[in-house]
């Protein structure tokens, strides 16, 4: 071999790793515009040629959302090179299968989007779409297998997806299969109950619905469930339902409790029994204000000098004569904090009967006072609260046997 041809062996090698380098480079550079622009600007990353799937899938759905959902042609021809490109990925087959959802291909469209999910379970137009599609074409199962993905998939989305269940209600066959989901008790039961008795649902709807359902596994989530049931049934003024559906539930976490006759106080001498509020002891402390159970009493200590309702819990009562009572003793020194118990009418929350505490001796005392039910109430209101005088020292007290019982 001649010098001048090992030269040009040589040259033509250089050239081979000098386009080689090139094309590596190329690469590099193209995958870097890719993964930096490919959702953010499409149109951009689709310069760096060969296009990527998702770039140009990216671009597709970009036209899809300006044109208000309409697939034009050249979102379309996207949606095709996309799918020819990376066969196996999410997001053109979700194009195709809106696509085909446009062009009337239900069918299509459906097998399209679950191949989709099937490649990535957490695509939400995928999942949405499927959500959608089943609930109108009556799959109502289905649709709700999808209300928990959707849930978590984008945020701020609960409020729609909680209303398509509770309309889901209105229709027969639907209603059976959001109570067949609900009583398996999904992860987002509980939610679904608060959440719509936050925004005002039909309260009679929820009651009936909660009282078809058995108890959550979780003994919390069951007494939030009922707590925000009837307590919006109570803030909406069905107190006899609200009462009666009280009564029926199951006390949260299982197991049985001795219910009192109707009308009278519920866990008098605070003992902790399980049902939930507001037919039993809603307690609330703030500042240095408290409020504990402690050895079947109430425990108060106000440190603070603002006023507080410190327990409360309503009940049902007939209209009548009635005796409210309860046995207190105060813990530690006098002091000018006054400490009251209250019976109030649900309805107007006027004032029925007051038993003043101050006087309270550090020996265990009965107070009384007789009251008149009207029949406007519908419903009363039992509330301990605190009024600390400005400057008066801290008070401790144990109030217990809080009673109300017909008769003078």
């Amino acid at each position: 071999m001649t010098a001048a041809a090992g030269g040009r062996r040589l040259d033509w090698t250089r050239l081979a790793l000098l386009a080689a380098c090139a094309a590596a480079a190329w690469l590099t550079v193209r995958n870097a515009a890719l993964l930096l622009y490919a959702d953010s600007a499409p149109g951009r990353a689709a310069w760096f040629w060969p296009a990527g799937s998702k770039a140009l899938a990216a671009e597709a759905r970009g036209r899809i959302i300006s044109a208000g959902g309409a697939v034009d042609a050249p979102a379309r021809a996207l949606t095709l090179t996309a799918l020819r490109r990376a066969p196996a990925s999410a997001p053109p087959l979700v194009l195709a299968g809106l696509a085909a959802s446009a062009d009337g291909m239900t069918t299509r469209a459906r097998a399209l989007m679950r191949a989709a999910e099937a490649r990535d379970p957490r695509n939400d137009v995928a999942r949405y779409w499927l959500l959608d599609n089943a609930i109108r074409s009556g799959d109502y199962a289905a649709g709700l297998a999808e209300v928990g993905p959707a849930l978590r998939l984008r945020a701020g989305t609960r409020p729609a997806v909680f209303a398509l269940v509770a309309g889901m209600l209105q229709v027969p066959a639907a209603a059976r299969a959001v109570r067949a989901e609900l009583a398996r008790d999904p992860d987002w039961r509980t939610d679904f109950f608060t959440a719509e008795a936050g925004t005002g649902a039909d309260p009679a709807m929820l009651l009936r619905l909660l009282a078809s359902l058995p108890p959550p596994h979780d003994a919390d989530a069951a007494r939030l469930e009922q707590q925000a049931v009837l307590t919006h049934a109570v803030e909406q003024g069905d107190y006899a339902a609200a009462y009666r559906a009280w009564r029926a539930l199951p006390p949260p976490g299982g197991g049985r409790d001795a219910l009192e006759p109707p009308g009278t106080i519920y866990d008098p001498d605070f003992a902790g029994l399980p049902r939930s509020v507001p037919f039993n002891w809603r307690l609330s402390s703030s500042g240095g204000t408290t409020a504990a159970l402690e050895g079947h009493a109430l425990t108060i200590a106000v440190d603070g000098a603002d006023p507080a309702v410190l327990a409360e819990q309503y009940t049902v009562a007939p209209p009548g004569a009635y005796v409210f009572a309860l046995r207190a003793r105060r813990i530690g020194a006098a002091t000018g904090a006054h400490l009251v118990a209250r019976v109030r009418c649900a309805r107007d929350n006027a004032e029925l009967a007051t038993l003043a505490l101050d006087r309270a001796a550090a020996r265990i005392a009965r107070f009384v006072a007789p009251l008149t039910i009207p029949a406007r109430c519908g419903a009363v209101r039992i509330e301990i609260a605190a009024a600390p005088d400005s400057g008066a020292g801290p008070v401790r007290m144990q109030i217990t046997d809080v009673w109300l019982t017909p008769g003078r």
